[in-house]
């Protein structure tokens, strides 16, 4: 059984919901003056794993990359 994963859009749609998660925290503290710890952390937190499935993706690509040219 063979498990085909698309790691380039994986990783473009986590860095697109990263950016988006950013632009809502930015709004939220400066256009509506959100000064609510918790709802702030939880926008960093939900970047922060965005951004670590996003590198996750690049890396398992890169590693998959250099296993090809290692076979050849």
């Amino acid at each position: 059984m063979e498990i085909k994963l698309n790691l380039e859009k994986i990783a473009f749609l986590s860095c697109t919901i990263a950016a988006f998660l950013l632009a809502i925290e930015i709004v939220c503290i400066t256009v509506l003056g959100l000064q609510n710890p918790l709802v702030i952390s939880l926008l960093v937190f939900a970047m922060t794993i965005a951004i670590l499935i996003c590198l996750g993706a690049v890396s398992l690509q890169v590693y998959l990359a250099s296993l090809k040219e290692e076979r050849k």
